[in-house]
């Protein structure tokens, strides 16, 4: 039975008297023996995630298209799925992308002359800042 499941190194692990275990080796420790270490370390990649700038056209029917300043999320975050031996569904499985961790809601005043309501407010999401997040399933 797997009490824990570290999702760091080895796939093998080998502990002798004489040298350091494969994971002090690979500058991990673990207080518990039954940790099961599944991937190298030199496997695990880090995600990133980038907010990038953009101008972006904000249309409304009857009313003439503003331009305003916005962010947009771009990178490539973790995603992680580990079978179970005793169920279709997984021991452990994470998901996350690039998403939008603030954003704000701004409001656009926008000329309107073929309306009879010659200005009209519209509001949009303004994203601040990005990073890598879970996703729910």
């Amino acid at each position: 039975m797997i009490s824990k499941i570290l999702i760091i190194l080895c796939l093998f692990i080998t502990t002798t008297a004489a040298r350091p275990s494969k994971i002090e080796e690979d500058g991990l420790k673990s207080q518990d023996e039954h940790d099961v270490f599944i991937m190298k370390k030199s496997e695990l990649k880090n995600g990133w995630c980038k907010t990038l700038p953009f101008k972006q056209t904000i249309k409304v029917d009857g009313c003439l298209p503003v331009t305003v300043k916005n962010n947009y999320c771009y990178g490539q975050c973790n995603s992680l799925y580990i079978p179970s031996h005793e169920s279709p569904l997984p021991l452990f499985n994470t998901c996350a992308s690039c998403l939008p961790q603030r954003t704000f809601t701004k409001t656009v005043t926008l000329r309107c002359p073929s309306l009879s309501v010659k200005f009209r407010k519209h509001k949009y999401t303004y994203s601040k800042r990005c990073r890598c997040s879970s996703v729910k399933r």
